[in-house]
């Protein structure tokens, strides 16, 4: 308790310095925490119109092989293969228990027949190519509805197994949609990373600047008995109440900036342009990390205070 009132009565002493610094670690949680949600809506937002315009699963026949051909008479022997082509289309005859199969896989919430192909379309002197999707209306209106549940490759691989037909998940028919939110992500964290290092710095900065200012007080209390693990922890506990309360401020701050942000961007039907998705976890991570980083960067200026030699102060 003693450590803990000598640090906060050092921060209360330097009340520009110390309002200085808790403003610095405040920005850089407002924008990570700014930043974390924006990236997290967006995200979000992407995968859920991505799975909400197409089926978690398609199931298609496989592609027919070449077949070999041999051909031979009493003065040659021909040996070939036979293709019929990439875009000859492939059907499943008995679709009908194929998708009875499938919907008894767990995991799968409904099932629905889908016929593909090309065709042209004419009005007056003017003629389209266009691609004509073909659906029965009832049970394809069970899929697309399905925004939440996100089907893995896992359950793909059970329904090419039972049903011999070539089963993608989505994740697989949009793996660069994944590489690219995944390096994303990555960008995201590298920004907050260097957020939080230059963070570090400003506390460690303003806590050496703070060890070099009261070299007498920490001389007097050495003097008087004060153990010098004592005197490392009273410069702990200000790097950590720093960084709480610059966490806690920040937070808030953060916060107020995505509903500023989002308020000022809607799309024509009202909805926002920018959706920001902040859970509450995220605001125990951010203080946490905040909390951590002001007691690392107050480690090199409480060794630095507990080497104060009282004999040469004093004097």
């Amino acid at each position: 308790m003693f450590e803990i009132m000598v640090a906060v009565r050092y921060l209360i002493d330097e009340k520009k310095q110390t309002a200085f610094i808790i403003l610095a670690c405040a920005v850089g949680v407002a924008v990570m925490v700014f930043l974390y949600g924006l990236i997290s809506g967006l995200q979000a937002s992407l995968i859920d119109r991505t799975l909400g315009s197409q089926p978690h699963i398609v199931s298609n026949a496989h592609k027919e092989k070449p077949r070999s051909i041999v051909r031979s008479d009493d003065k040659t022997t021909v040996i070939g293969s036979e293709s019929r082509g990439f875009d000859r289309p492939q059907y499943i005859l008995d679709w009908k228990q194929k998708i009875s199969s499938i919907e008894n896989i767990d995991g799968i919430v409904a099932a629905a027949p889908h016929l593909r192909g090309a065709a042209l379309v004419k009005r007056g002197d003017i003629a389209r190519s266009v691609m004509m999707n073909g659906v029965d209306a009832e049970s394809f209106g069970r899929i697309i509805p399905v925004k939440k549940k996100i089907i893995n490759s896992k359950i793909a691989r059970t329904v090419e197994k039972r049903t011999s037909l070539q089963s993608l998940s989505w994740m697989e028919t949009n793996s660069q949609l994944l590489v690219a939110l995944r390096s994303q992500s990555s960008s995201s964290y590298m920004i907050q990373f260097f957020v939080m290092v230059a963070v570090a710095l400003g506390i460690a900065s303003v806590l050496i600047v703070s060890v070099v200012q009261k070299r007498r007080e920490i001389a007097i209390m050495l003097a008087f008995g004060t153990a010098r693990r004592q005197i490392v922890k009273i410069f702990l506990y200000q790097g950590a109440i720093v960084g709480f309360t610059g966490s806690v401020i920040g937070s808030v701050m953060g916060t107020a900036l995505a509903e500023f942000f989002r308020s000022i961007s809607r799309n024509p039907d009202g909805t926002p342009q920018f959706p920001i998705e902040i859970e509450p976890l995220t605001y125990m991570i951010m203080i946490l990390i905040a909390t951590l980083v002001g007691l690392v960067s107050a480690a090199m200026p409480a060794k630095q205070a507990s080497k104060v030699d009282p004999a040469t102060v004093i004097h």
